[in-house]
This record gives structure tokens, sequence and C-alpha cells, in this order.
């Protein structure tokens, strides 16, 4: 049975590279302890009809936030555990994810206490 961890990091005002970094950097860490990562910049935004919900939406995207974090929470319930990245704390979406996982009975660790 692979074991799946959700990674949460901020996204949103960020630098693409930043971003990108950001999220490779804890699917290396969880990698290296032998768990599967699912990224949320490699989630497909939630699928709907008509228009999307009122929220932000970058340049170049075709979805708002709001149908980004849809997708997003619905892959971390789908999880065993998440890995809170740094700077989750300045992130209304990796806030979020932390407390649907705390709700839902996830394991959660935060980088800095990266103790397996």
């Amino acid at each position: 049975m692979v074991i799946k961890w959700y990674v949460s990091a901020p996204i949103w005002g960020l630098s693409p590279s930043s971003v990108k970094e950001s999220f490779e950097r804890g699917r290396t860490l969880l990698q290296k302890s032998g768990y599967a990562a699912v990224l949320p910049i490699e989630v497909e935004p939630y699928q709907h009809e008509g228009e999307c919900p009122e929220g932000r939406k970058a340049e170049g995207m075709e979805h708002t936030d709001v149908c980004h974090m849809r997708g997003d929470l619905l892959a971390l319930l789908d999880c065993d555990g998440i890995l809170m990245m740094a700077g989750w704390e300045s992130s209304w979406g990796c806030r979020t994810e932390l407390q649907v996982a705390a709700i839902c009975g996830i394991t959660v660790k935060f980088e800095e206490d990266m103790v397996w």
C-alpha cells in the first residue's frame, strides 16, 4: 500500500520558480521517507459547468483560486498525511488545508519539525 502525503505550501503572489522550489523540497522530503507526494500544483481544478465561483484568478488561468482549492481539498482527503511547508501561516489556502486535515484526522507534520 502506498502511503500518500499532501504537500501544503503558499502559492498565491509568489513567483512560479519559488512555488515550484517549495513543492519540490516537500516532495523530496517525503520520498526520502518512502512516501508518495501529492502536490496541489499537479492537481486539476474542480471541474464544473458555467462560470467559476467568485474568487481570484491569476493571469492566464482558466479557473479561480476557489476552483483550484476545491480540487486540492479532494486530493487532500485521499491522503494519509499533510506536510506543511515553510510560510504556510501566511496562506489562506494552507490554513484551510491544515484545518480540514485536523478535522478529518489526517496526520500533520511541519517542514521545520521533520523528525520521522
